[in-house]
C-alpha cells in the first residue's frame, strides 16, 4: 500500500500559456498567413486564421489597457461557443487580466450570483443571451458591457484597431489565469483559480503523455490532429483546455455554436476526423441514435470521454455500433485544471487510464489508511495542475486540501497491480441501506440495459426503517411499463440494492452542459413533493 506515481515526468514550464500560445500562432501565420485556426460550424465563413487571432488579442489587449482594466482585473463571457471566445481570453490573460466564463444557459439570477461573486469590471456578452445578462448585471451599474456576434458589434472594432499594449510581468505560480466555477451540484458554485502555471502545465503535460503513446506506436513524436470538431462548452475546464491545446498544434477546429448531433457527425465525417471527444451524455445518444446507419464514420479511430464515468453496458454498446474504434476515458475536475487520468488504446474496459505525467494519487479508506490495488476508497490527487484555491473562499480552500499538497476528489476509486484506475461513484452520491452502500452508478449501468429504457439516473431517498432505498428516473421507449424495469432490476441485483423507492418516467433527465446527471436536482424535487 503506497502513494502511486505517474512514471513520466516533464520540466516545468517557465512561461505563460498565452505567451505559448501567441508565439506558436504567430510561426503558423508565417508559415501560411492564410492558415484557418477556427471556423463555425453552422456558418463556415465565419472563421478565422492565425495571423488574424494574433492580431485580434494584441488589440484587445491594448484596447483593455487604453480602458484603463489593469493586471489583476476580471472580465466575465457570457456566450455562446465561438471562435471570440479563445481570441478574447488569450488577449486578456497575457496582460494579466483575469477571465471568467458562464454558460449561455444560465438565468438572469445565476448571471447575477456570477457577477458577483467574481467581482466582474467589464461584461462581453452576444444578442442570444444578452437579456439574461443584462438582468443579472442591473444591479452593478454602470458595470461596462459589450456584444459580439451580432448585428451591433462592439468587439470586431477593438480587434480591428490595432492597438498597441505594454508588456505585463507574470507571476506563474501566483497569478491567476481564469477563474472557471465548479458545476455547483454540492452546494453553490465556487470559482475555482486556475493559475498561469496550472494552464501552461497542463499543455507540457498532455504534450509529454501523447509523445510517449506516439513513440510506443513506432511514430518519432506526437502527431497533431489536421482538425478537430468541438461542440464541448468552452466555459468548462474540459472545453475551455481542449480548443486551446489544439490551438497550439496548429489544428483547424471547427466550433459548434450548441449541440447537433447529426451536424456534429457530418463535420467529423466531412473532415474525416480520426479522434472526437465526447462526454457520456452525448455517447448514450449516440448509441440510441440511427446516425451512425446514415453517416459514414469509418475516418474514426479513436473516442475520448471524460466530464463523468461511462458505463460498462454503454462502452459495449457504442462498441457494437463501432467495433474498430479505441475508446478512452479521462479522470479529472475543475479544481485540477482539466485532469489527473487519461486513458489510451491499452487501457482496460471502464477505466480512466493512468495518472498523467508529474501527478501522484492516494486512495484513502474511511478511516484514513491507505488502500492497496482493488480496493475502493476516496481518491486524492497531488501534482502541479492543482488550483491555487477557490475565489475568495479560504475556508472551503482548506477544507479540500491536506496538509502534503493533495487535493481530495469526493469520488470512490480503485486501482490495480498496472496503476489503471476505475471511478466507483461519488462519495455524496453513494446511497446508505441498512448501512450497506450502493452505488447509484452500478445500478444506471443495468438500466441502461433494458431495451425499454433510454436514459436513466438513482438517486437515495429517505426511509424509515433503511435509512435510504434508491428511486430510479428513467426516460423510456413508449409501452414501457414500470413493473417490468423493476422486475428486471430485481433479476440483477441483490434486495438490498432493489428499486424499492419506486421508478418515475421522465421526458429528459436533468443534466449539467457537460453531461453530469444532476441527482442533487431531482433529490430537491422528491422532497418537495413528498412534504406537500
Amino acid at each position: 500500500m503506497s502513494i502511486l506515481k505517474s512514471p513520466l515526468t516533464y520540466e516545468l514550464p517557465t512561461e505563460s500559456y498565452p505567451f505559448r500560445a501567441m508565439a506558436l500562432a504567430r510561426n503558423f501565420a508565417q508559415e501560411d498567413s492564410e492558415k484557418v485556426a477556427f471556423r463555425s460550424a453552422e456558418t463556415e465563413h465565419d472563421q478565422v486564421t492565425y495571423s488574424q487571432v494574433v492580431r485580434y488579442a494584441d488589440s484587445f489587449s491594448g484596447w483593455l489597457q487604453k480602458e484603463g482594466y489593469k493586471k489583476g482585473d476580471i472580465i466575465y463571457l457570457a456566450l455562446r461557443n465561438c471562435w471570440q471566445i479563445p481570441v478574447l481570453v488569450i488577449g486578456a490573460t497575457q496582460i494579466g487580466v483575469i477571465v471568467t466564463l458562464a454558460s449561455p444557459e444560465f438565468t438572469s439570477f445565476e448571471h447575477e450570483y456570477q457577477i458577483d461573486d467574481s467581482m466582474a469590471k467589464l461584461i462581453i456578452t452576444d444578442d442570444s443571451i444578452e437579456s439574461n445578462v443584462r438582468k443579472g448585471a442591473q444591479k452593478f451599474a454602470p458595470l461596462k458591457i459589450l456584444k459580439t456576434r451580432s448585428t451591433i458589434d462592439d468587439i470586431q472594432p477593438i480587434f480591428e484597431s490595432n492597438l498597441p499594449f505594454k508588456q505585463v510581468h507574470l507571476d506563474l505560480r501566483k497569478d491567476v489565469m481564469v477563474i472557471l466555477y465548479s458545476s455547483g451540484t454540492t452546494g453553490k458554485p465556487k470559482g475555482v483559480m486556475i493559475s498561469h502555471f496550472n494552464y501552461s502545465t497542463m499543455l507540457t503535460c498532455y504534450n509529454t503523455k501523447y509523445d510517449f503513446e506516439y513513440k510506443s506506436l513506432g511514430f518519432d513524436g506526437f502527431v497533431p490532429p489536421q482538425t478537430n470538431v468541438t461542440f464541448l462548452p468552452l466555459y468548462h475546464a474540459m472545453g475551455l483546455f481542449t480548443i486551446f491545446s489544439h490551438f497550439t498544434y496548429g489544428t483547424l477546429q471547427v466550433i459548434l455554436s450548441k449541440f447537433d448531433l447529426r451536424l456534429y457527425l457530418t463535420i467529423v465525417s466531412k473532415y474525416e476526423v480520426q479522434v472526437i471527444t465526447l462526454v457520456p451524455s452525448v455517447v448514450i445518444k449516440l448509441v440510441k441514435s440511427t446516425l451512425l446507419d446514415e453517416i459514414d464514420l469509418s475516418c474514426l479511430l479513436g473516442i475520448g470521454c471524460g466530464s463523468a464515468p461511462l458505463s460498462r453496458s454503454v462502452i459495449d454498446k457504442l462498441r457494437e455500433k463501432l467495433p474498430n474504434v479505441i475508446i478512452a476515458q479521462g479522470f479529472g475536475m475543475t479544481e485540477l485544471s482539466v485532469a489527473s487520468h487519461l486513458g489510451t488504446r491499452d487501457t482496460p474496459d471502464g477505466s480512466v487510464g493512468v495518472l498523467v505525467p508529474n501527478t501522484e494519487m492516494k486512495v484513502l479508506k474511511e478511516d484514513g489508511t491507505l488502500c492497496g490495488p482493488n480496493e475502493e476508497g476516496e481518491c486524492w490527487i497531488r501534482g502541479p495542475q492543482i488550483m491555487l484555491g477557490y475565489w475568495r473562499k479560504e475556508k472551503e480552500t482548506k477544507e479540500l486540501m491536506d496538509k502534503d499538497g493533495f487535493i481530495r476528489t469526493g469520488d470512490i476509486v480503485y486501482y490495480d497491480k498496472d496503476g489503471y484506475t476505475w471511478v466507483s461513484d461519488r462519495i455524496k452520491e453513494l446511497i446508505k441501506v441498512h448501512g450497506k452502500q450502493v452505488a447509484p452508478a452500478e445500478l444506471e449501468s443495468i438500466l441502461l440495459n433494458h431495451p425499454m429504457v433510454d436514459d436513466a439516473c438513482v438517486i437515495g431517498i429517505a426511509h424509515e426503517d433503511a435509512g435510504e432505498v434508491p428511486r430510479a428516473y428513467v426516460v423510456a421507449k413508449n409501452g414501457a411499463k414500470p413493473e417490468d424495469i423493476l422486475n428486471f432490476m430485481n433479476e440483477k441485483v441483490a434486495p438490498y440494492k432493489r428499486l424499492k423507492g419506486g421508478i418515475e418516467f421522465l421526458p429528459v433527465l436533468p443534466r449539467t452542459n457537460t453531461g453530469k446527471l444532476l441527482r442533487r436536482q431531482l433529490k430537491l424535487d422528491y422532497t418537495k413533493k413528498s412534504n406537500l
